[in-house]
């Protein structure tokens, strides 16, 4: 739900709150030049940032990319609506249905485990955080689900 950062020296804001959203942790996530890619690439928030001129790129500078996310984070007209990170439950029935994993409720680490072996077994690249394994999975099952195509 809704939260409120106190205020924080500047370098410290955009880890604080892309750590509140789910896209940086001390376990899986522990890149934050990934954790501000992953960020920038969802849905909602990329249409924000692209609007507002601070989409940064994957290429820049961890300082670049930063300085641009915290501009962005701390502009009154966002209102402070940000999207989330992506959960990990469609990848997990996915799994589960492939027999990569043994049931829903398996282990995180069981379930990147899986995630690799499954982006392998398509020719895609098997290393990143978990959200990123994430999005990529979830991707592909996204562009390969014939009820997408027109």
């Amino acid at each position: 739900g809704p939260f409120i950062v106190k205020e924080s020296p500047s370098q410290a804001l955009v880890p604080n709150i892309l750590t509140k959203l789910g896209y940086l942790d001390a376990e899986q996530n522990s890149d934050i030049s990934d954790a501000i890619d992953i960020f920038c690439s969802m849905g909602m928030n990329r249409s924000t940032l692209t609007s507002l001129g601070l989409l940064p790129s994957s290429w820049q500078s961890l300082h670049g990319k930063q300085a641009l996310l915290h501009a962005a984070l701390v502009l009154s007209s966002t209102h402070g609506t940000w999207q989330i990170a992506p959960k990990d439950y469609r990848v997990r029935k996915i799994l589960a249905r492939s027999k990569l994993l043994p049931d829903e409720k398996a282990p995180v680490s069981a379930v990147q485990e899986a995630m690799a072996k499954f982006l392998k077994q398509h020719g895609l690249s098997s290393t990143g955080s978990y959200n990123k394994l994430i999005i990529r999975m979830l991707q592909h099952t996204q562009m390969n689900n014939p009820s997408n195509r027109k």
